[in-house]
């Protein structure tokens, strides 16, 4: 009997003492899984803030910040060469046009490019797969491209203050969209699209020539702040009735 319990023991301690070895060979495995990681991004990241600093190490760029600099009129192809940026913010240029190669840049968390002089925006930036905010405010764009709707991380958009009459229909796919701001444009009415942003809480439209609201604004279940013109608004009373629990802010009286 004191045989049996001592190779009943002896075969228990051996199943541990094995299940520890293959335990620490798996944790070894993900050390230097981790470590081979780490060797392979042990470059130095950094901010630049001309462009000449940032073409002079495209790869190691993690923020391009230009902000308030007049002598950007226009960024160059290169910029499509630094994949590793997260931050471009071109704010208060003289920048004319986002050059397409950006979006080479799919790693891009934030374009900041609101006070500039922008017409066009590149027909791919919807390759910018992460792109949480974009800023495109106080510009002079007249359209922007379908493939905006591709844009599926965005969370902040922000449109006020250029020349648009209508959005592309992809808008309806940016269900992540947070924040919208398409105020002081030329949209004479509502673009239908917007009432599909699930997500949408602070939505700004005043400063158009928009008369009517569609009842579907009901569907933005999670509206919580609507700035509007609201003496421009005909059917402003049957609104209120549809978002009772929105907090309509008039632009006016602000």
């Amino acid at each position: 009997m004191k045989q049996l319990v001592t190779i009943i023991f002896f075969l228990f301690f051996l199943s541990c003492y094995n299940g520890k070895i293959e335990s620490s060979e798996l944790q070894n495995d993900i050390t230097e899984n981790n470590e081979e990681e780490i060797h392979q991004d042990s470059r130095t990241y950094f901010t630049a803030y001309s462009l000449e600093e940032a073409l002079s190490d495209p790869e190691g760029v993690i923020e391009l910040n230009l902000r308030n600099n007049k002598k950007i009129k226009t960024l160059p192809k290169e910029i499509g060469l630094m994949v590793n940026l997260r931050i471009l913010n071109v704010s208060g240029t003289n920048l004319i046009e986002i050059p397409n190669e950006l979006s080479n840049c799919k790693y891009l968390n934030e374009l900041i490019a609101n006070a500039s002089k922008i017409k066009t925006v590149p027909k791919d930036i919807g390759k910018l797969k992460f792109l949480t905010e974009l800023n495109l405010g106080y510009n002079k764009i007249n359209t922007l491209p379908e493939s905006i709707g591709d844009l599926v991380s965005l969370e902040s958009f922000g449109l006020g203050a250029n020349k648009l009459e209508k959005l592309p229909q992809s808008i309806a796919n940016l269900d992540r969209v947070t924040m919208f701001d398409i105020s002081d444009n030329n949209f004479t009415e509502f673009p239908e699209s917007i009432t599909d942003l699930n997500q949408v809480g602070n939505l700004w439209i005043h400063g158009n020539d928009i008369k009517k609201l569609p009842a579907s604004i009901k569907n933005l279940k999670n509206l919580h702040h609507f700035l509007l013109d609201e003496s421009e608004i005909e059917n402003i009373e049957e609104i209120k009735k549809l978002i009772p629990n929105v907090t309509l802010i008039d632009e006016y009286s602000r």
